[in-house]
């Protein structure tokens, strides 16, 4: 029995290596043509790659140089105020200022509200409102603002109306309502309207009188009272101040 030999075993020779039959091998060379083609296709590629990274940088760079051109100005605006400096504050330092006397509102029905009381002309009236016989409350300063003070107001709720103003001016219990904001007509007085049964009645310094209530003049020292309700009740009498006559 034949003893297996040790070593590599051999591999067998590339089949382009054997030539033919007798023949020497040879060793194909490429033709020159078929080189300078190659060498030209390769210079070709790298061209194209280049200008295409060149053509990428560019775009990059003109984007953000017109982002930098372009972006709007991050100042605050005069509307809206800076942050405030301390990350942690809490303060109100963007509140405006609180509203004092020294300007003028809008007039209204001929009422002006000025910065100032007037002391030319300075007269009160009283008014009661009374519904079913029960007292109705006058606010204290109607007619008050921040900025001015209309030429009819009240500084209590006493009821009693002040008329200042800077010239005599024949104003009417119409007008204080209208400074009020609140309703007035021979049918309704505040949010309280004339029912089935029911009539408003009108007193002038005690007296019943038959008249339109918005035409009522605020004269000096002069006591109106209105009343709603199924008969007229006897008027509240009321006496003023000293100081007030």
């Amino acid at each position: 029995m034949a003893k297996r030999r040790r070593g590599f075993e051999r591999r067998p020779a590339p089949a382009h290596a054997a030539g033919p039959a007798g023949g020497s091998r040879v060793s194909p060379r490429p033709a020159n043509h078929i080189v300078a083609a190659a060498a030209a296709a390769a210079r070709r590629r790298r061209t194209a790659v280049f200008a295409t990274v060149g053509l990428a940088i560019g775009i990059v760079g003109v984007a953000f140089l017109g982002g930098a051109l372009g972006a709007p100005n991050r100042s605050p605006s005069p509307s809206q105020p800076a942050a405030s400096a301390s990350a942690g504050s809490t303060g109100d330092s963007t509140a405006g200022p609180t509203p004092t006397i020294g300007g003028s509102g809008p007039a209204i029905s001929g009422v002006a509200c000025e910065v100032d009381e007037g002391t030319a002309y300075h007269v009160h009236s009283h008014l009661n409102l009374r519904f079913e016989g029960v007292l109705q409350p006058i606010p204290a300063d109607i007619g008050i603002r921040d900025t001015c003070l209309y030429w009819l107001h009240t500084h209590s709720d006493l009821g009693v109306i002040h008329v200042e103003a800077p010239v005599e001016t024949a104003f009417t219990l119409g007008q204080f309502f209208d400074v009020w904001g609140e309703q007035l007509s021979a049918t309704q007085v505040l949010g309280r309207a004339v029912g089935p049964g029911e009539s408003l009645f009108v007193f002038i310094d005690g007296q019943r009188e038959e008249v339109d209530p918005r035409t009522i003049k605020l004269g000096d020292l002069v006591a109106i009272e209105l009343q709603i309700g199924a008969s007229p009740l006897e008027p509240l009498p009321y006496t003023f101040p000293a100081d007030l006559q």
